[in-house]
């Protein structure tokens, strides 16, 4: 989880890198966009997570405790919301 975080010069985490995280969850996740709401491929399906209710979980569990904060976890989501790669067209969709 370190090469999630700003830490100064006494090693004490201050922040997080949000493209950090964002980087992580494209890699290994199986995410989706579509129509401006992520899914997420779980048990062979794309799950609708049209409140970010279970990414905001997982990118929560990637913070230090003492730096979880909603608007860190909300900084990261919008983030990776506005990450083109994940886009889907109807297209792709419907394959």
């Amino acid at each position: 989880m370190s090469q999630f975080h700003l830490v100064n010069n006494q090693g004490i985490p201050k922040d997080v890198f949000d493209s950090k995280i964002v980087e992580y969850l494209v890699k290994n996740m199986d995410l989706m966009i579509y129509n401006n709401v992520l899914y997420i491929y779980d048990n062979g399906v794309y799950a609708k997570d049209k409140e970010g209710r279970k990414i905001k979980s997982k990118i929560q569990t990637l913070i230090y405790d003492e730096l979880q904060t909603s608007i860190r976890i909300n900084r990261v989501y919008a983030l990776l919301m506005c990450t083109n790669s994940l886009v889907a067209s109807v297209y792709k969709v419907l394959q």
